[in-house]
C-alpha cells in the first residue's frame, strides 16, 4: 500500500480517493471546518512520491504514523503548521522548504493563510533509496548521508532554497500534461542531486512561541478572515489576541510574513478567487461581497495579487 493510500486508510473521512488513474491519484482532504482541499499525487518510481498540494484555510486533526521516509515539503503560496506528537511544532513559510522523517509524528495541520500550495516530495528509506540507485542520474547519491544532514537530530529542519533550488522548485508547477511522469521522474531526480550538492542550505531558526502566543495569534487569523465585507478596525483585532497594536503588528508580521490588513487583503482576493470559479454572480456583485465598494479598485487588487482581471480569471477556469 502507498503511502498516502495508507494514510488514507488511517484518517477516513477527512482524506480520501477521490480518483486513481495510473500513477495519479488524487486526494480530497476535508479539514475540520468542512472546507476540501486537493492532492494530487505522482508514483514517480517505487518508494518514491511527488504530492501537489492545494489546501485553503482551515485546520484538520490527523492521524500520521508514516512509514519510514524522507520528505521534503516546498511552499510555493501560503503557509503551513504542523503540531506533532512530541508536542513540537514546524512552520514553514512561503518560498521555505520543511525537510522531515518519520519522528515527526503530525497530529494537527493549521493552515492560517487563505491558501496553501505546495508539493511534497517523499522518498521511502528502503524501497525509494533503492529506486534511485537504479537510476544513473542517483546511482551515487548517499541516501543515509542526505536523510541525516536535512532532517537533523530531531527529525526536522527548514531552510530557504538558494535561487537555483528555489527555481528548480517552482518549474515543477510548469510542467503541462505532455509525457508528464516522465518529465516529472527527471526533475525529482535532478532536485535530489541539486540537494545532495547543497552543502550549506540556509537554515531558518524559529524564535520560541508560548501555546497562549500561538492561540492569540490564531484568534487574530481567524477575525481578519470573518466577514470580509465588513470594515474592520486593526485595533479591534489587536485586542482580539490581547496584545497592544504596535507588539501585535510586530508579532503577527514575525509570524506570517505581512502585515495584519495585507493579510485581509489577501483573504478577500481569495474568497473572490473562489466565487469567480463557483458562481455566476457579477464581478461587481463579488467585489461588494468580499467588501470593495468599488469594482475598479476590486479588479486593480485582484490583478495584483492573482495575476489577471477578475473576468480573465474566471474565463479561464470555466
Amino acid at each position: 500500500m502507498k503511502n498516502l493510500e495508507y494514510l488514507a486508510s488511517r484518517n477516513t473521512g477527512r482524506f480520501d480517493v477521490l480518483d486513481a488513474d495510473g500513477p495519479k491519484t488524487t486526494f480530497r482532504l476535508t479539514l475540520d471546518g468542512g472546507e476540501t482541499g486537493l492532492l494530487e499525487d505522482w508514483a514517480l518510481f517505487d518508494g518514491v512520491n511527488l504530492t501537489f498540494n492545494d489546501v485553503p484555510r482551515g485546520t484538520l486533526a490527523w492521524q500520521s504514523g508514516e512509514p519510514r521516509t524522507l520528505q521534503f515539503e516546498w511552499s510555493q503560496r501560503g503557509r503551513g503548521e504542523i503540531a506533532c506528537a512530541n508536542g513540537k511544532s514546524y512552520f514553514v513559510h512561503e518560498g521555505q522548504c520543511a525537510a522531515h522523517d518519520q519522528r515527526i509524528v503530525k497530529r494537527q495541520m493549521r493552515y492560517p493563510m487563505p491558501r496553501y500550495v505546495g508539493f511534497t516530495l517523499s522518498v521511502e528509506y528502503e524501497a525509494g533509496s533503492a529506486a534511485l540507485k537504479a537510476q544513473p542520474a542517483t546511482r551515487h547519491l548517499d541516501f543515509n548521508a542526505l536523510r541525516e544532514r536535512f532532517a537533523g537530530e530531531e527529525g526536522c529542519r527548514v531552510f530557504l532554497p538558494d535561487r537555483g533550488v528555489a527555481s528548480l522548485f517552482s518549474s515543477f508547477f510548469e510542467v503541462d500534461e505532455r509525457a508528464r511522469l516522465e518529465r516529472l521522474r527527471l526533475k525529482a531526480l535532478e532536485l535530489l542531486v541539486l540537494l545532495d550538492a547543497t552543502e550549506r542550505p540556509a537554515w531558518m531558526t524559529f524564535p520560541y512561541h508560548t501555546r497562549d502566543h500561538a492561540a492569540a495569534l490564531e484568534r487574530a487569523v481567524d477575525l481578519l478572515g470573518s466577514s470580509l465585507d465588513d470594515d474592520l478596525a486593526l485595533g479591534d483585532v489587536a485586542r482580539c489576541a490581547d496584545m497592544g497594536l504596535s507588539l501585535f503588528k510586530e508579532r503577527f508580521r514575525a509570524a506570517y510574513g505581512l502585515s495584519p490588513m495585507a493579510y485581509r487583503r489577501q483573504c478577500r482576493i481569495e474568497e473572490a478567487a473562489r466565487r469567480l470559479e463557483r458562481t455566476d454572480d457579477s464581478v461587481a456583485h463579488i467585489a461588494a461581497q468580499v467588501g470593495y465598494r468599488n469594482p475598479s479598485k476590486f479588479a486593480a487588487a485582484f490583478a495584483e495579487v492573482i495575476g489577471q482581471a477578475p473576468s480573465a480569471y474566471r474565463t479561464d477556469r470555466r
